[in-house]
C-alpha cells in the first residue's frame, strides 16, 4: 500500500502554528465561548484584509448574538461558529481527537492513540504511528489506499477541516439558470453604494490601523 499525498488537493497552511490564546472546546472556564466566538469574528476580519465588507457584519453580527444566546456556560461552540470556524481552518489548537468529539457534540475524547474514523463511500481511518505521527487510509466500496503518510496533529485536524469545508457552496459553480439573478445583483450595487461611504467611518479607519499594526509586529524580527 502506497501513499500520496492529499495535501495538494486543499488549500490550507499546512504546517501553521495554532494560536494557543483561542479557547479550545469543549470549554472549561465561564465566558469561553463568548471568547471564542469573538477571536473567530477578529479572524475572519483579518481573512477579509481590505476587502472587509457588509456582508462581514452580517456575519459578525450573527456571530455575536449566537454567541449570547448560549451564555456564559456553554461547553460547545455553537452550530454557526462551529461551521465558521470548519470554513476558515480557524487555528484552534485542537487535537485530532478532541476535534473528533466536538464534530460529534461529545465532551469528552477518546484516547489519543485510538484511531479515528469518519466519512462514509469513501470513509477515512487515521491511525497513529510508532513516530507519533498520522497516517490516513482511504476506504471505498472494499478497496482500501494509503491517503497521506506522516501528518502531525495540526495537520490531520487541517485534513479533517479542510475535507468538511464547503468548496462550491450556491451559488458558486451553481447554474443560475432560470435565476432571477439582474434585479438581485441591481439590488446589491444598490447596497454596496450605499455601503461606500461608511467605509470610511472612523471605526472601521481604525480597525484597519489595527489590522495593519497586528501584521507589523507578527512580521517584525522580535516577533519570530
Amino acid at each position: 500500500m502506497g501513499f500520496g499525498d492529499a495535501r495538494d488537493h486543499y488549500p490550507v497552511p499546512w504546517g501553521r502554528v495554532p494560536v494557543p490564546e483561542i479557547p479550545v472546546p469543549p470549554f472549561a472556564a465561564p465566558g469561553a465561548a463568548r471568547e471564542f466566538t469573538r477571536l473567530l469574528a477578529l479572524y475572519v476580519a483579518d481573512l477579509a484584509g481590505d476587502g472587509l465588507d457588509a456582508g462581514h457584519l452580517a456575519l459578525f453580527g450573527l456571530l455575536e448574538a449566537e454567541a449570547r444566546e448560549l451564555g456564559d456556560d456553554a461547553r460547545l461552540p455553537g452550530t454557526t461558529a462551529l461551521r465558521v470556524a470548519i470554513a476558515t481552518a480557524f487555528p484552534v489548537a485542537w487535537t485530532p481527537h478532541g476535534l473528533d468529539a466536538v464534530l460529534h457534540r461529545r465532551e469528552r475524547a477518546e484516547h489519543p492513540d485510538v484511531p479515528i474514523r469518519w466519512g462514509e463511500d469513501p470513509d477515512f481511518t487515521a491511525t497513529r504511528t510508532p513516530a507519533g505521527l498520522w497516517d490516513v487510509e482511504r476506504h471505498e466500496r472494499g478497496s482500501r489506499e494509503g491517503y497521506v503518510a506522516g501528518l502531525s496533529d495540526d495537520d490531520l485536524v487541517l485534513l479533517r477541516l479542510a475535507m468538511m469545508a464547503p468548496h462550491h457552496p450556491y451559488p458558486l459553480a451553481w447554474s443560475l439558470e432560470g435565476v432571477p439573478h439582474p434585479p438581485i445583483a441591481r439590488a446589491a450595487r444598490a447596497a454596496r453604494g450605499a455601503w461606500r461611504p461608511w467605509s470610511g467611518m472612523p471605526y472601521l479607519r481604525n480597525w484597519q490601523a489595527e489590522r495593519a499594526a497586528a501584521e507589523r509586529v507578527e512580521e517584525s524580527p522580535e516577533a519570530g
